[in-house]
């Protein structure tokens, strides 16, 4: 669900997940609100809103699939 007018922008930080459980879940919603705000800033900003929404879920499916291949 995309963040309304009035909410802030929090800064987006990669910390390595030890495993995919409440930590990837987090990681996902991050990276669904900073799809969702890339709608309304500017062309530049939304550029990094999405790249940085696509590497937040790239850092859980390899978090995941490492977890898997060690489990």
């Amino acid at each position: 669900m995309c963040a309304t007018p009035g909410d802030t922008i929090t800064a987006l930080r990669l910390v390595p997940t030890s495993a995919p459980g409440p930590r990837g879940k987090a990681l996902r919603e991050r990276a669904e609100g900073l799809r969702c705000e890339a709608g309304s800033v500017p062309s530049v900003l939304a550029t990094a809103y999405r790249r940085g929404a696509a590497e937040l879920e790239f850092e859980v499916w390899l978090t995941e699939w490492v977890g898997g291949v060690a489990a």
